[in-house]
């Protein structure tokens, strides 16, 4: 089985959006209104929270949960009692991800 942990990963910031209402049409009486101030705009702040869950959906829905072969031929290989485990491969990898974890 082979666990890919060499993507790159950013913490995620809080975003915030910004939209500007749109002016009325020339020849409009709201059109007089002047011109467009801080005011008019609309913002929404999306948490660190909020981008990491949507990050996470993002990633599960692209990749497959599982690869049911590798599964097989697995549980096959344990059956027959011909896995091996490589220490120092298993240590390797343990590493790799903690050190991403910090």
């Amino acid at each position: 089985m082979n666990i890919n942990i060499n993507n790159s990963y950013a913490a995620p910031t809080n975003k915030t959006i910004t939209h500007q209402e749109s002016r009325p049409a020339h020849g409009d009486p709201a059109a007089e209104k002047g011109p467009i101030s801080p005011a008019n705009f609309d913002s929404v702040t999306i948490s660190n929270a909020a981008t990491l869950v949507d990050g996470a959906i993002r990633v599960n829905n692209q990749e497959p949960v599982f690869d049911t072969q590798r599964v097989a031929e697995l549980k096959n290989s344990i059956r027959e009692g011909n896995y091996v485990v490589n220490p120092e491969q298993v240590a390797e990898k343990l590493h790799q991800f903690t050190m991403r974890l910090q």
